[in-house]
């Protein structure tokens, strides 16, 4: 009997502006524009994507918040069922960053059993610019949240630096996990309900 290949819920969260979208858009084909604002998000919602994860086929249904933050607070659906969350914050944008523990305090509220994945995005720009958040916050970062991140990574959606590798690692982590939950339900003993004895010679339900 053919078994069906797992999906996984994976959510896009983070202030407004980080490149979601882009990173979006990037999952979806593998392309990126220029444009900004509210036309660059309309109609982006969510789109699956098939990965091979050491073997193992899975499909990873990543979600888009289509810009709505910024006018209103992400609704308990957009987190709910959600395998894992991508917090994302812009390198040349501190404040991006600075807000990150209040979207995974947001992330924990109405997903608590999903995966925290931190990625920087733009360092394209950082290189230009000049980065805002260097490799020791992000350290001393991950050591603040102790066992909260699965995982850290530093994109650039404009050139696709990292992209492919992120989506790839955290296919990896999602099926590993799945391969543990299936393997701990083999280990469960399966103990059944046991009916009082004199139910069972009487044939009557016990109150």
């Amino acid at each position: 009997m053919a078994t069906s290949t797992p999906t996984f819920k994976v959510i896009l969260c983070g202030e407004y502006g980080v490149g979601k979208s882009s990173i979006f858009r990037r999952f979806i084909d593998n392309t990126f524009t220029l444009e900004t604002g509210p036309k660059s998000t309309v109609g982006l919602d969510h789109a699956v994507t098939e990965f091979n994860a050491s073997g193992t086929q899975i499909r990873v249904e990543l979600w888009d918040t289509a810009g709505i933050e910024r006018f209103a607070t992400l609704s308990s659906s957009y987190f709910q069922s959600a395998s894992a969350a991508i917090l994302c914050y812009s390198t040349t944008d501190r404040q991006s960053f600075n807000l990150v523990s209040q979207h995974i305090l947001d992330i924990i509220m109405h997903s608590s059993t999903a995966r925290i994945f931190l990625c920087g995005n733009k360092i394209d720009l950082a290189v230009l610019q000049g980065e805002q958040i260097t490799e020791s916050d992000v350290q001393d970062f991950q050591i603040q949240c102790d066992t909260v991140l699965s995982g850290t990574y530093e994109i650039s959606c404009k050139t696709g630096e990292g992209v492919k590798e992120m989506f790839a690692d955290i296919a990896m982590v999602l099926a590993r996990n799945q391969k543990y939950k299936f393997d701990r339900s083999l280990m469960m003993p399966n103990i059944q309900p046991q009916e009082n004895d004199e139910c069972q010679k009487s044939g009557k339900c016990c109150s």
